[in-house]
C-alpha cells in the first residue's frame, strides 16, 4: 500500500560529464599559490540548466551521439511519481499574443488534477524566453519564473494553483550597454517573449494552450527598481567601480575571456584564469576605506531620555543583572511600535544615543553567537546559533532545553521540494525550538547557489537557480519570524567555491553578480529578511564586509533592507578588518573569542557614527521580529508560539579550549612522529 507519493523535483541539473561544462576550469581555487587566491567566474550566465539549455539551442552538442540527451542524464526540475496529472488553463490575465508594458504582470491559474491512482503532489514549473540578438546582451535560452506545487491530491481530486511573472522579472542587466542604447541597467529588449508550462526546464507539458507569447514593440529600460523605486545604477563596473577596480578584473589584468551566447566554442574556457597584473591597485583596493559616512563632529553618547526597549513587569527600567538573566520582564510595546513606524524618527537617535561608546563598540566587536544585554537601552542579551540544518551545538553550548531539537533534511533536499509551504513549516518548527530553548537568532538559511557540484557546502544551499532559492528562503524566513527567531540569511556574497574562502578575490560580471548571485537575496530582502551574514571572501579586491557599495548602496538603497548585518566567524585578523567594515555597513562581527587586531577608534567621529548605525541595525533587527510574531495570526493548521522575552541559560564556549587541545595534541603526536621516522636514533 502506498501511503506517501514521491513529489519531489531535482534543484539541479545531473549532467552525464561535470568536467565538461564551463565552470569546471574555475570552480575552485585549486592552489592559491598559482592563483594567488583568485576565482574568476569566466562561465558568466552560463551554468547549470542556463548552460545547457542555452548550449543546446545553440546546437552546441550536436557532435554528441544522442545531443542533448548525451550531455544532460536528468534535466532541472525533473521528477517521478506513482501517479499522474492532467493539467489545464483555469484562468489568465494577459492573453497571448498581447503586448507588454514596463508595468505588466502576468497571472496564470492552472487546474491540476490527480488522473492516476494514488495519492499525490505535482509541481506546475512556468519558464520564460526572451528575445537574444548576437553579441549584445547575455541571455540564458529559458530561464524558471516562478512555481507553485499542489497539496496532497487524491486520485480524481483537482486544484487550482497560481504563479505570477512581471515583466520586470524578465529584465536582463546590461553592465556594458551591449545594445548601444546608452543606458546600463535593467532592460527589456524589443521582441517576443514566451511563457511555457512545463513538467522540467527541458520537457513542455503535455496539455492544451502550453505555451503563451508576448511582445515589446520598443525597448524597456529601468532607471529605478519598481518594487522600493530607489535607482539602481552600475557599482561594479568601468568608471563606476567600487575601490576604482573593475569586478570583471578588467582594469586589473586579468583579462578574463567569459563566455558568450555569440559563440560558445570560440569563449569557452578549459584553463584556470591567470594573475592579475596591476598588483598596486588591487593592494590598493583591499586597503580602500569608504569616505561616505564621514563626521567632523562626535556623535552624542550617554544622553538618558528614559527610553527602554524591555523593563520590568511593573515598567521600571531593568538593571544589567536583570536583563542578562531576562526572566520577569516584558516588552515596552508602545515605544517599539512608535520606533517601527518610521525608522528615520527622531525617536531612535533619542533611545541610540543613550547608549555609551563602550555599549557600541563592544556590540560591533564582540557579538559571536549572540550579543550582550545593554542596559541604558533595556535591551537583554540575545543568543544566536549556527545552521542551517537545525541549531548547531557545536558552535555553542547552553543550559537551556535541548530535548526538542530536530536535525532536519539539509538544505539541498528541502531545495528538491519545491515546497514554500513546508519551508514555511521548517521555519516555524526552527522557532519553537528557539522558544524553548533560550535562542534568538539563526545563523540560516543559506542562499548561495550549486554553482559547482565540486562545492564541499553546497549541502548548506538549496538549488543552483536563484529564483527557487530566493522562494524557499523567503518561505523559512517568514515561518522563523512568525515565532520570534530571527534569520542571518548568508553568504552575501559569491560564497560558491566549497571551501570558506577567507582571502580569495572572486571575479565575475555585474549582470551575472545581480542577476544570479544576488538575486536569491534580493528575492528575500524585498519578502522580509531583517538579518544578512556576508560573507569570508573578497568581492574583486574587497571583502565582502567592507564593501559600502554591496551593504549600503545595493542592500539598504537600492533594496530597502533594513536590519543588521554580520560577519561569517572572525579571529580578529586583518582580512575582516572591523574599522573598514563598519564604515561600509557590516554591524557586528561574529567574534566569539572577543579578540579583536584592529578594534573601533572612539576618538573617531565617523568611526563612532557608524558605530551607533549598526546598534540602530541591530535593535531593528531584534524588535521587527518581536512585533512580527507578537501580530502574527496563523493560518489554517498553524500554531502560534507565545511571545515573551526569553530567558536565557548560561553560556560557554566550551568548544574553543576543546579545538586547542585537540591541536595541541595531533600537533606533538605528528611531531613525535616524525622525529620517529626521520631522526637517526642508532648510532
Amino acid at each position: 500500500i502506498i501511503k506517501i507519493s514521491p513529489s519531489g523535483k531535482l534543484a539541479d541539473t545531473y549532467a552525464s560529464d561535470f568536467a565538461s561544462e564551463p565552470v569546471f576550469a574555475n570552480k575552485y581555487v585549486r592552489n592559491k599559490s598559482a592563483t594567488g587566491g583568485n576565482i574568476v567566474y569566466q562561465e558568466d550566465i552560463y551554468f547549470g540548466y542556463r548552460w545547457y539549455e542555452t548550449a543546446d539551442t545553440m546546437h552546441f552538442f550536436d557532435n554528441l551521439p544522442n545531443g542533448y540527451n548525451s550531455a544532460v542524464i536528468y534535466p532541472f526540475g525533473y521528477g517521478l511519481s506513482y501517479t499522474n496529472f492532467e493539467w489545464k488553463i483555469h484562468k489568465i490575465n494577459l492573453p497571448t499574443n498581447s503586448t507588454l508594458d514596463k508595468d505588466s504582470e502576468i497571472e496564470v491559474e492552472v487546474e491540476v488534477k490527480n488522473v492516476g491512482n494514488y495519492p499525490g503532489k505535482d509541481v506546475v514549473e512556468l519558464y520564460y524566453r526572451t528575445p537574444y540578438y548576437n553579441g549584445e546582451i547575455e541571455k540564458s535560452s529559458i530561464t524558471l519564473g516562478d512555481f507553485a506545487k499542489t497539496s496532497v491530491l487524491n486520485p480524481g481530486e483537482e486544484q487550482i494553483v497560481k504563479l505570477s511573472l512581471s515583466s520586470y522579472d524578465m529584465a536582463s542587466y546590461d553592465c556594458y550597454d551591449k545594445n548601444n542604447n546608452k543606458h546600463a541597467g535593467y532592460e527589456l529588449d524589443k521582441g517576443e517573449y514566451i511563457i511555457e508550462l512545463k513538467d522540467n526546464v527541458h520537457q513542455l507539458k503535455q496539455m492544451e494552450n502550453n505555451t503563451f507569447t508576448y511582445k515589446i514593440n520598443e525597448t524597456i529600460n529601468y532607471d529605478k527598481d519598481p518594487v522600493t523605486n530607489n535607482y539602481v545604477i552600475n557599482r561594479f563596473t568601468g568608471d563606476d567601480s567600487y575601490a576604482d577596480v573593475c569586478l570583471d578584473g578588467s582594469n586589473v589584468g586579468i583579462n578574463a575571456t567569459y563566455l558568450s551566447r555569440r559563440d560558445f566554442i570560440e569563449t569557452f574556457v578549459d584553463k584556470e584564469a591567470k594573475l592579475p597584473t596591476e598588483t598596486n591597485k588591487i593592494n590598493k583596493a583591499r586597503i580602500h576605506k569608504t569616505s561616505a559616512n564621514d563626521q567632523e563632529q562626535m556623535p552624542t553618547f550617554n544622553i538618558n531620555k528614559d527610553l527602554y526597549l524591555i523593563t520590568k513587569k511593573d515598567g521600571s527600567k531593568a538593571n544589567s543583572e536583570e536583563l542578562l538573566k531576562g526572566k520577569d520582564l516584558k516588552y515596552n510595546d508602545a515605544l517599539i511600535d512608535e520606533l517601527l513606524k518610521d525608522f528615520s524618527s527622531s525617536k531612535w537617535d533619542d533611545l541610540i544615543s543613550q547608549a555609551s561608546k563602550d555599549d557600541v563598540c563592544n556590540l560591533v566587536e564582540k557579538s559571536g553567537f549572540g550579543s550582550k544585554e545593554i542596559e541604558s537601552i533595556g535591551k537583554t542579551k540575545t543568543l544566536d546559533f549556527d545552521g542551517p540544518s537545525g541549531f548547531n551545538e557545536n558552535t555553542q553550548k547552553i543550559a537551556e532545553d535541548k530535548s526538542s531539537w530536530t536535525s532536519y533534511p539539509c538544505e539541498c533536499v528541502i531545495g528538491t521540494t519545491w515546497n514554500q509551504s513546508l519551508a514555511n513549516e521548517l521555519g516555524q518548527s526552527m522557532a519553537y525550538e528557539a522558544s524553548v530553548s533560550g535562542i534568538n537568532g539563526w545563523y540560516a538559511p543559506g542562499v548561495n547557489l550549486h554553482r559547482s557540484n565540486y562545492n564541499g557546502r553546497n549541502y548548506e544551499y538549496y538549488s543552483e537557480d536563484p529564483l527557487l532559492s530566493g522562494k524557499l528562503a523567503s518561505a523559512t524566513i517568514k515561518g522563523a519570524k512568525s515565532g520570534g527567531l530571527y534569520c542571518y540569511l548568508k553568504h552575501f556574497a559569491l560564497s560558491e567555491e566549497g571551501d570558506n574562502a577567507k582571502g580569495v578575490d572572486t571575479w565575475i560580471t555585474e549582470q551575472n553578480f545581480r542577476e544570479i548571485y544576488l538575486k536569491p537575496f534580493e528575492i528575500c530582502v524585498k519578502n522580509g529578511a531583517n538579518a544578512i551574514m556576508t560573507a569570508f571572501n573578497r568581492i574583486g579586491p574587497v571583502w565582502a564586509g567592507s564593501n559600502y557599495d554591496l551593504l549600503t548602496e545595493i542592500l539598504r538603497n537600492e533594496w530597502g533592507f533594513k536590519g543588521s548585518v554580520v560577519t561569517d566567524w572572525a579571529s580578529g585578523d586583518d582580512i575582516m578588518h572591523t574599522q573598514r567594515g563598519v564604515l561600509a555597513g557590516n554591524d557586528l562581527w561574529l567574534n566569539p573569542m572577543k579578540n579583536n587586531g584592529v578594534p573601533l577608534d572612539q576618538n573617531d567621529p565617523t568611526q563612532m557614527y557608524c558605530a551607533k548605525l549598526a546598534l540602530k541595525n541591530n535593535v531593528y533587527t531584534f524588535i521587527s521580529t518581536y512585533q512580527y510574531a507578537r501580530d502574527y495570526i496563523p493560518e489554517n493548521d498553524d500554531y502560534k508560539i507565545n511571545i515573551g522575552v526569553i530567558s536565557k541559560g548560561e553560556t560557554s564556549s566550551w568548544w574553543i579550549p576543546t579545538l586547542i587541545s585537540i591541536d595541541v595534541v595531533v600537533f606533538l603526536s605528528t611531531l613525535f612522529y616524525g622525529l620517529y621516522i626521520f631522526v637517526p636514533w642508532d648510532k
